[in-house]
């Protein structure tokens, strides 16, 4: 007879089985949003990987596009090789899309109940509350649930770093097997996104700080991750003739440290809220023994606060205005099984007691951060109150549940406390932008992607096999048109990738060129054109180069069309129009 699953287990995987079923109903409601019928679809970024992994199932080239050069125009190798997995077994198109999608379902389900047991393993009392409490909040942390779903590889990084964690931190007999297994999941990160090595070293510290010894397990990764780097490392400089993507190129070289580190600080912004309140968790566990709580709360918090670093050194990613960066987002996580495991004891109660003023004095103001905005700089007041609204009731329920109102051994005293510490990780890091989907009725902002799939699609119709295409987004139109492609922007141009920036910062939109993009190699299409330069006259550009604006009544286009070689034979001219 096997043995029954214990209450936290049951109550964790019920919430992470809830969860799921959200995940499904958003990825539903996402798919309709183009209004005919169900079409699912990707970020672009990730449909770059789709590009990179449909080329290397049809042809065992790993490159943008059949007959493409090798350069490697995508961070996330072992996500793109998944990928190519799912088209190599017969999906493709819509199928393609939705198998990741799925993919992404399932990682945040094993997410969830990883966190939740986590939690509910170094809690003494209510640990079956306290655990469910954690699976909802990760279930809840929106950046993570947004780049997943929309097919990133932010929820495989989140899913290794909680099982980077877990096996540092949990005492096991079988040294060897855990071994082993760290080897493995260090390997999938590095090979999944090289900058793993930050969550890995940083895990590694905090378990080091928490019990001031070099452990076996630290030593077993930090081998495991150099050797994984180095591995990872020598194979792309084998296929790809560099060590280092090509896109690590375009937002790195140009760009002064000093200039990305005061976007990075401002990027990370909407993040103070959280800082403050993960430091808090070391402040409240720092004079505790050292067993696996206090060791599970630093290795979780140091890994955090190790990629919040990297992210400032780095500038940031493009779209914070949007959403959390995927950076942040591949960690908060980590967040939840911190405050989870530091307030879920019942005798923090006498600790906050005395500290309880320094959670609406610290966290509250730091909500102005979080409406800070880049590209352009500003504040967003509209981000600001969703924040503003989570954060205080966070703040006001530690008071109400560290006051003589509550009996100090009542076991209810400690849930609001857990429950407003849990819920304040997810909703200030995540709130102020899904209210601005939910009310523009496209939750995973997946709109102007349906319509660009759609035109890509049709300038595969209006052009023949060997026509060449210059673009400014990079996935959807190569999948869906299945042409050869120019990037303007050079993440898969290693000639832009390294050249001068052009504008203010902006990472991976600051450098085109189409002088070199255009002129120099003749494209039979301008699908779009992008430029951040008042001075620079696109259209008259293009002009005086042989191109001439055209729409098409062959399917759905944009209203502005886009760019044709006047002279190319690669065109089905019969079924262009004037815009």
């Amino acid at each position: 007879m096997t043995r029954p699953a214990s209450t936290p287990a049951r109550l964790v995987l019920g919430v992470a089985c809830a969860g799921a079923v959200l995940h499904v109903a958003l990825v539903l409601v996402a798919a309709s949003v183009g209004g005919k019928g169900l079409r699912f679809t990707l970020f672009d970024d990730a449909m770059i990987s789709m590009d990179y992994a449909r080329t290397l199932a049809e042809t065992g080239e790993f490159v943008w596009f059949a007959g493409a050069p090798r350069v490697q125009g995508i961070t996330n190798p072992l996500w793109a090789g998944w990928m190519a997995l799912v088209h190599l077994v017969g999906f493709g198109g819509n199928g393609a899309a939705l198998a990741v999608i799925v993919t992404g379902i399932v990682l945040l389900l094993l997410l969830a109940v990883a966190t939740g047991l986590a939690s509910a393993a170094v809690l003494r009392a209510e640990s079956g509350l306290i655990g469910m409490f954690a699976a909802g909040a990760t279930v809840l942390c929106l950046p993570t649930v947004y780049w997943t779903l929309r097919g990133m590889e932010v929820g495989l990084i989140a899913l290794l770093g909680i099982t980077v964690v877990i096996l540092l931190v949990f005492p096991t007999r079988r040294n060897t097997l855990r071994t082993v297994l760290i080897t493995v999941t260090c390997l999938a990160g590095v090979a999944t996104r090289f900058d793993f090595i930050v969550i890995a070293v940083g895990a590694s510290l905090g378990l080091v700080l928490a019990q001031r010894r070099m452990t076996r397990g630290v030593g077993a990764t930090l081998v495991a991750t150099a050797a994984s780097a180095a591995l990872v490392l020598l194979c792309q400089r084998a296929y790809y003739g560099s060590a280092m993507p090509n896109t690590y190129t375009l937002k790195m070289s140009g760009t002064d440290v000093w200039t990305r580190c005061a976007r990075g600080l401002v990027a990370s912004g909407k993040l103070l809220p959280v800082l403050f309140l993960v430091g808090l968790c070391i402040v409240v566990v720092a004079r505790s023994d050292g067993g696996t709580r206090r060791s599970l709360v630093y290795v979780c918090v140091t890994a955090f606060f190790a990629v919040c670093a990297y992210a400032v050194f780095v500038g940031g990613d493009a779209w914070e205005n949007d959403m959390m960066s995927r950076f942040h987002a591949s960690v908060m996580p980590l967040t939840v099984l911190a405050v989870s495991a530091t307030f879920g004891d019942r005798s923090v109660i006498r600790r906050l007691g005395r500290l309880r003023l320094v959670v609406p004095s610290t966290i509250v103001p730091a909500t102005f951060a979080t409406a800070l905005t880049v590209n352009p700089g500003g504040f967003s007041a509209a981000r600001f109150v969703p924040v503003l609204l989570s954060t205080t009731t966070a703040s006001a329920a530690f008071l109400w549940a560290c006051s003589r109102k509550v009996p100090r051994g009542a076991a209810a005293s400690i849930l609001p406390v857990v429950l407003a510490a849990v819920s304040v990780v997810p909703l200030s890091a995540g709130s102020a932008g899904v209210w601005m989907q939910i009310h523009a009725r496209d939750p995973l902002l997946t709109r102007t992607n349906h319509h660009v799939a759609a035109t890509a699609t049709t300038l595969g119709m209006v052009t023949d096999d060997s026509a060449v295409i210059a673009t400014v987004w990079a996935g959807l139109p190569a999948y869906q048109s299945r042409r050869r492609m120019i990037d303007i922007l050079g993440k898969n141009d290693p000639v832009i990738a390294s050249m001068e920036r052009r504008a203010n910062f902006f990472p991976g939109h600051d450098k085109w060129d189409y002088v070199h993009s255009v002129r120099s190699q003749s494209p039979d299409v301008v699908y779009q054109v992008f430029s951040r330069d008042p001075d620079e006259d696109v259209p008259a550009l293009l002009g005086s180069w042989g191109y001439v604006r055209r729409c098409t009544d062959a399917g759905p286009f944009a209203r502005t069309g886009a760019w044709f070689l006047s002279n190319s034979a690669n065109v089905r001219w019969d079924l262009l129009t004037a815009c």
